[in-house]
């Protein structure tokens, strides 16, 4: 959902889970992400198979801090009301407007949030090498980022 869907449907969403506040974090001018709470959304479009999908994410350290997480979600089905507050902003930057209303999700992708205070650093040092250090490749297009 974009922001303004968000939004709209507030009340909707705080009868599933609690969002306190949400925003668009705006990269460039034709890149911007999701940002709900604390924590700035990004599609991973790429992700190593080395990875080990048997637990539901990783942390993302740099420089022996936790700046946020990498979550696989690719494929998997949750009931939505029993997500943790990550995979919740996750499902709502994933989802449609009707899509509220299910019992159950199944997550069309992987993602990673990084906290918003990491997250100038993150982009400026770390994400256009990130198949590298991290292996995995963030997704880049605007068009797909729900903007």
């Amino acid at each position: 959902m974009t922001i303004d869907e968000i939004n709209s449907n507030i009340e909707n969403i705080n009868q599933i889970n609690n969002l306190k506040d949400g925003e668009v974090y705006v990269y460039s001018a034709t890149l911007s992400f999701l940002q709900l709470d604390d924590y700035v959304i990004h599609r991973v479009e790429l992700l190593n198979k080395s990875y080990d999908h048997s637990v539901l994410n990783s942390s993302i350290e740099l420089s022996g801090i936790s700046i946020g997480d990498l979550f696989y979600l690719k494929n998997q089905t949750f009931e939505i009301s029993t997500l943790s507050n990550s995979q919740f902003y996750i499902f709502l930057s994933e989802c449609e407007v009707t899509d509220l209303t299910l019992l159950h999700y199944k997550f069309k992708y992987d993602y990673i949030l990084i906290h918003k205070d990491y997250i100038d650093e993150f982009h400026l040092k770390y994400s256009s090498n990130s198949a590298v250090w991290g292996g995995f490749k963030l997704a880049e297009n605007s068009n797909v980022m729900n903007y």
